[in-house]
């Protein structure tokens, strides 16, 4: 329930990169609803092509579970603007200890 309330987007995505959860503050920010952007990567839509290899750099310390990352990046939005956003990116894990994706909040 907070995660729809709060003003910060929450982004989840796959240990694949994809997204699978996007808030009602993720839509606002980016412009993207939620059924636009499930299961796609954030490469092409979200992300321009400068910040893929940071992004990459980020994507790879989330997966071997050093810690969370924060970053600031441009992304695009829907109306193809680029905007400045600030992330706080950390792994989900299940019961077990396993990763099984990574939570973002972005402003």
């Amino acid at each position: 329930m907070h995660v729809q309330r709060t003003p910060l987007g929450v982004v989840e995505w796959s240990p694949d990169f994809e997204v699978i959860e996007w808030n009602k503050s993720a839509e606002d920010i980016f412009g993207f609803t939620k059924e636009e952007v499930l299961g796609k990567r954030p490469f092409g839509f979200l992300l321009p092509k400068e910040e893929e290899q940071n992004i990459h750099t980020i994507w790879e310390h989330l997966l071997s579970e050093k810690g969370g990352e924060r970053s600031v990046n441009s992304n695009l939005t829907k109306s193809g603007s680029i905007k400045p956003c600030s992330w706080y990116n950390t792994a989900l894990k299940d019961s077990n200890g396993k990763l099984i994706g990574i939570a973002s909040l972005v402003l």
